[in-house]
C-alpha cells in the first residue's frame, strides 16, 4: 500500500529556499538535493511506519547528504 505525503505550503517554501541555497554554492548541487528529497518521499509513502514522528501530524527524517 502506498500513502499519500503532503508538503505543507511553510515546508514547500523551505525546500524551495534550501535548493536555491545549495544551487547558488555549486551549479547541480540543488538539483541533487531536490532528487534526494525525492527519493526520500517515496520511501516515506511506500512505509511511513519506518520514519520518525515529530509529533502528532508530522515526521522527521534526514536526508543522507544534506543536514549538519
Amino acid at each position: 500500500m502506498t500513502y499519500k505525503l503532503e508538503i505543507s505550503g511553510e515546508a514547500d517554501e523551505d525546500i524551495f529556499e534550501a535548493y536555491s541555497w545549495y544551487e547558488q554554492q555549486s551549479q547541480g548541487l540543488g538539483e541533487r538535493f531536490i532528487g534526494e528529497l525525492e527519493v526520500l518521499f517515496h520511501k516515506i509513502t511506500v512505509n511511513p511506519q519506518h520514519y520518525k514522528v515529530a509529533d502528532q501530524s508530522s515526521g522527521k527524517q534526514l536526508l543522507n547528504h544534506f543536514h549538519s
